[in-house]
């Protein structure tokens, strides 16, 4: 895959091999049988590609909103399987329209929605099931806009065949309470993602204290039922 090596992402990607790789299994685990990833702040596509390659039936909607980030993603995507992807240049939020993005300096995926930056287009989460399968997992990775990509998600979240939505949510103590309750209204019960050098589990998001030998990150996932092979829970 295309990579900017001295990008954030790239630099993970070019010296490692891997990014966020936690995320990448929970994902994966939680899938099902006929695994449909929405990407929500794809980036250059990474978890899009190793979803790709490692479930030879996926299904990818690949979502970024910065227009040369978004071609290096399009272009990464069409190389592994173009058939089995989409990719779309735009930002999901709670309405369709345009805003604004900041950029961060050699970080890409750490842009974030403002009132300064690049105009971009802007669209309600629901529409994207007039073009694409509905997703069995998803992933959102947008810098502090996850509760108005939650509230235009509102049909997905309810859809059972939606299983885990994995997300980036920077909170020290109490998780926000518009990020909590669309998806506990939907039925999900929210874990933290705690990790080790070695291996990551899942911890009730409400407890402040994992266990010893594993520290929080700024990961989750909201789950229905975290009884799946391979996903290990921490009590």
């Amino acid at each position: 895959m295309e990579v900017l090596p001295n990008d954030h992402v790239g630099r993970h990607v070019f010296f490692l091999g891997t990014f966020d790789r936690p995320v990448f299994e929970c994902l994966r685990l939680f899938a099902g049988n006929t695994p449909v990833l929405w990407d929500i702040g794809a980036n250059i596509g990474y978890m899009s590609i190793e979803f790709l390659n490692l479930l030879p039936n996926a299904h990818v909607l690949a979502i970024e909103p910065l227009p040369d980030i978004f071609a290096i993603l399009e272009q990464n995507l069409r190389r592994i399987s173009a058939n089995r992807a989409l990719c779309l240049n735009c930002a999901v939020s709670d309405r369709s329209g345009t805003a604004r993005m900041q950029r961060v300096s050699n970080n890409s995926g750490g842009s974030f929605i403002s009132i300064d930056g690049d105009e971009i287009t802007t669209v309600s989460g629901d529409t994207l099931l007039d073009m694409a399968p509905a997703p069995t997992v998803i992933k959102i990775d947008v810098e502090g806009h996850e509760a108005q990509v939650l509230q235009g998600l509102q049909s997905v979240l309810s859809n059972p065949a939606l299983r885990a939505v994995v997300f980036e949510h920077h909170t020290q103590t109490t998780m926000a309470e518009d990020v909590r309750k669309p998806l506990h209204d939907a039925g999900f019960k929210i874990f933290r993602i705690w990790k080790n050098a070695f291996t990551w589990a899942l911890c009730d998001a409400e407890r402040q204290n994992g266990r010893a030998g594993y520290y929080p990150t700024a990961d989750f996932a909201a789950v229905r039922n975290p009884a799946v092979p391979g996903i290990k829970v921490l009590r």
